[in-house]
Formats: C-alpha cells, structure tokens, sequence
C-alpha cells in the first residue's frame, strides 16, 4: 500500500509479481479469472496491468494467503 501512496508504480508492480510468483498459476486462472498467460508477463514484467486486473491480484493473494493460514 505504500507505494500506492507514494505513486511508485514500479514498486508496485514488483509486489504483485512477487505475490503471483509464488502462486499456482492454474489455479489461478480457474478461481480468479487471471489467465496464466497474464500471470507470467506480469511476473516477466512484459506488460503493465489495468486497475482491474491490479483489484484482481491484490484479491487473489489476500485470498491465498488467509488460505495458507488455516
């Protein structure tokens, strides 16, 4: 969230790469809508996401993570 605030996209952009790392890509795909394609150029840093798709991610990894906390 900081550097949303602080208007460092490309800090932002490691985040949430760094989040879908780590994630199973066809799952992501089947439960959150985020075709594995996109997965993998966001974590290349091959394109620059839309709002929706950021609101999508940022979803995806809280939802994984509380998840992994039960």
């Amino acid at each position: 969230m900081d550097c949303l605030r602080e208007g460092d996209g490309g800090a932002a952009a490691e985040v949430l790469a760094g989040g879908l790392r780590y994630m199973n890509k066809a799952k992501l795909a089947r439960r959150y809508g985020i075709p594995r394609r996109t997965a993998y150029n966001l974590i290349d840093g091959k394109s620059v996401p839309s709002l929706e798709l950021v609101a999508k991610v940022c979803q995806a990894i809280r939802l994984e993570a509380a998840d992994r906390s039960r």
